[in-house]
């Protein structure tokens, strides 16, 4: 069990930017979820992009594909000289 929490804390420390873009993107889309279709923020255009649920839910997902391979790829090879 010690094992898992320092895996745990030492990813943490290492992807924090990750997780609190990912934490973001789900609070963004919790309160754009509650607030129905008749938002007025739901409609709003950025340059070329319009916020919406579901491109929220879209980038959600590959930030989450994303962050996943980030923390795979950041970890080393067992036996590899450390």
């Amino acid at each position: 069990m010690r094992r898992i929490l320092h895996i745990l804390k030492k990813d943490v420390r290492r992807h924090w930017p990750e997780i609190l873009i990912s934490l973001v993107l789900l609070g963004l889309y919790v309160w754009a979820t509650l607030q129905g279709p008749n938002n007025r923020f739901l409609g709003a255009r950025f340059l070329w992009f319009q916020l919406t649920a579901q491109s929220i839910t879209t980038l959600m997902i590959f930030f989450w594909i994303f962050l996943a391979v980030r923390v795979v790829q950041g970890e080393t090879l067992v036996g590899d000289r450390q």
